[in-house]
């Protein structure tokens, strides 16, 4: 049974949905780039797993979360900002959120 999402998790979902926006923005008009199937597929899983991840039905897992920082072009800062980062010293949300999210 899954447990709710804290206010922690949903911040580090907000952040994710946001530079997932910002990517397909950037992108917009250059298919196949510009879409969330596109990058579903890059991580090697359905557009609906995406989706799941996304809303936080599903847990994310840490390598599939990584490649998805490097496909939408995230930098240090944005990814330390997720808590998540070449620079970040503790993994913070992603900690928590997969805490509440048991494989």
């Amino acid at each position: 049974m899954s447990q709710p999402i804290t206010p922690d998790s949903e911040q580090f979902l907000d952040r994710l949905n946001a530079a997932v926006d910002a990517y397909i923005e950037r992108m917009q008009g250059q298919r196949p780039q510009g879409t969330k199937t596109w990058i579903a597929e890059q991580l090697r899983i359905d557009r609906t797993t995406l989706y799941k991840y996304l809303d936080g039905t599903n847990r994310l897992p840490l390598n599939t979360l990584r490649i998805l920082i490097r496909l939408v072009g995230l930098g240090n800062d944005e990814a330390n900002t997720l808590g998540y980062g070449k620079d970040s010293r503790q993994t913070g949300h992603i900690e928590q959120y997969q805490s509440i999210h048991p494989r």
